[in-house]
């Protein structure tokens, strides 16, 4: 119900046209379908629509992280490869970032296995 409300507004946000913003309500509103568990082209796309938000007004933590959640669903749903690829991804935009935390947990944890096979 939050995510909900949290959507609406950012939405609203969005079609005021704050670019800002706007990568942030895609990737919500992706994180939303995302729910349903159902690998679709419509949550593939909106993913890449939240990724090319987010680098149209250089956010690289929202692009990182936009990557991160893709790869996590995809490993969700046992897409092993795509999963690996966008990890690498967003690794590489935490790196630019200067996210050393962020990019040490990513390899040597969360996704150990994945980047290691």
């Amino acid at each position: 119900k939050g995510a909900k409300r949290a959507l609406k507004t950012l939405k609203k946000l969005s079609d005021e046209d704050c670019p800002n913003v706007t990568c942030l309500y895609l990737l919500l509103d992706v994180e939303v379908e995302t729910l349903k568990g159902q690998y679709t082209s419509g949550i593939k796309e909106k993913f890449h629509q939240a990724l090319e938000a987010a680098t149209k007004v250089d956010n690289l933590p929202i692009q990182g992280l936009a990557l991160e959640r893709h790869a996590n669903f995809c490993k969700t749903i046992y897409r092993k490869k795509d999963a690996k690829k966008y990890i690498q991804g967003a690794i590489e935009f935490y790196e630019k970032w200067g996210a050393a935390a962020k990019v040490h947990w990513l390899k040597d944890f969360k996704y150990l296995v994945l980047l290691t096979s």
